[in-house]
């Protein structure tokens, strides 16, 4: 048993020493990263190899010694592929781990708050969530890696961001493979940041924020803003883009109840952003499809699926099930809403330059009203009559511009008619 031990030992540290080679030589090559680490995974038996200290005849790992804290040292695209391959394709995409070891991760996330990838253990492991949830600083910590995210999204290669095509050889391009079907790329710490803020455990955040105001409530703008650029850079990615938009969504509807000059100068860039920017163009994509698209048979969300990820998988490659119809819709959804938004909020004009805001006005007219026209007449609309309900208010208040209050009344009865639409008919996804 001790001789045993002592293999044991040896080869953990032996993998130590060899994952922290490959950290450091393939940072900027996530698929040779994870060939490395495929080739001595079978090392590491179980969560305690994670954080056991690894003895080294040389300079000692960054991390101190255990491949956990090699994990959080790394920069996050590197730990991003660490925690994927060793942690949650091992454990699932929800574990729990020892008390002792919860508090190691907790430490991590505020020793290396940029490495944003130890999010993932938020998201996945609900005694670090809850732990986490407890701190004092927890909210401006969260709110601070939203804006984390968006600087390591633009530094990324673009041909991981843009085109998602930055890893992948040409024959798996040939046939729709993407570096995000294989690989961990920046997009994937979008669902561990974005992902994780919007946990049920989260949802108070927003409104609590605003109730405490200064220090707050310009933090969560400031993440809000963030968020926004991502979803110009991140159009490759739509499950991303999904959660980015729901994020996005949500805050607005709290951020700028008010008609204020200070929070309208980020209102109105947003605008100007849906306006005149790659960030509006998913929503011109989600509309365009639904007018050919009736939205209700799996082959249909199927369709929707392939015209949003712009992938060209053979027929069958991938397992449609309900879920997967249902993120189809629910993805729909949060891109009607976040329109239902926008438009609520453009009579909140004070400060803000009347040229600018006739200019911006007509652009989001120019770029929206067309496709919901499109939309009013296409197959979803005639397929589901709430639809059609909601796509007819959207289109009389895009051509009609910003609404006076009694018409701003009026399309919040709209919203919430398609909101409830969607809770109680339209998410819910029977069996084929």
């Amino acid at each position: 048993p001790r001789i045993s031990a002592r293999r044991s030992q040896a080869s953990l540290a032996s993998a130590l020493a060899v994952l922290a080679e490959n950290a450091e030589r393939h940072a900027d090559s996530p698929g040779r990263l994870q060939a490395a680490v495929d080739r001595i995974a079978y090392r590491i038996r179980d969560v305690e190899d994670f954080f056991r200290f690894c003895p080294s005849q040389g300079e000692t790992p960054p991390g101190g010694g255990t491949i956990f804290g090699l994990m959080s040292a790394s920069p996050p695209v590197v730990a991003g592929v660490l925690i994927r391959r060793l942690f949650t394709e091992r454990f699932g995409e929800e574990f729990d781990l020892e008390p002792g070891h919860a508090f190691s991760v907790l430490l991590a996330l505020q020793e290396y708050p940029a490495n944003i990838a130890l999010f993932d253990f938020v998201v996945r492991c609900p005694g670090v969530r809850q732990e986490y949830l407890e701190w004092d600083d927890a909210f401006f910590h969260g709110m601070a890696a939203v804006q984390t995210l968006r600087s390591a999204v633009l530094v990324a290669p673009p041909g991981r961001v843009r085109d998602d095509r930055g890893c992948v050889g040409a024959a798996s391009g040939v046939y729709g493979v993407r570096d995000s079907d294989a690989f961990f790329v920046e997009a994937d710490l979008c669902h561990a940041v974005v992902g994780g803020l919007l946990s049920f455990e989260f949802r108070g955040w927003p409104r609590a924020a605003i109730e405490a105001g200064d220090e707050a409530e310009a933090a969560l703008r400031h993440a809000w803003l963030a968020a926004a650029e991502l979803s110009g850079d991140l159009r490759s990615f739509p499950s991303a883009l999904r959660k980015v938009l729901a994020f996005v969504s949500s805050a607005a509807a709290l951020l700028f109840q008010r008609d204020d000059a200070a929070l309208n100068a980020e209102l109105w860039t947003w605008l100007h952003m849906l306006a005149s920017s790659p960030c509006g163009s998913f929503l011109e994509d989600v509309l365009g499809a639904c007018s050919v698209n009736r939205l209700r048979e799996p082959g249909d969300l199927r369709a929707l699926h392939v015209a949003m990820h712009g992938d060209r998988w053979p027929e069958g490659r991938v397992v449609f099930d309900r879920a997967a119809c249902a993120e189809v819709r629910l993805l729909f959804c949060h891109a009607v809403l976040l329109i239902f938004r926008m438009m609520e909020l453009l009579p909140h004009q004070a400060g803000q330059p009347p040229r600018f805001v006739a200019r911006t006005v007509e652009e989001l007219r120019a770029r929206f009203l067309a496709p919901l026209r499109k939309a009013l007449d296409g197959s979803a609309a005639s397929s589901w009559p709430p639809l059609r309900s909601a796509f007819g208010a959207l289109t009389t208040v895009v051509e009609k511009g910003p609404a006076n209050a009694e018409e701003r009344q009026w399309l919040r009865g709209a919203r919430d008619a398609f909101f409830h639409f969607a809770c109680t008919e339209f998410l819910i996804v029977e069996e084929s």
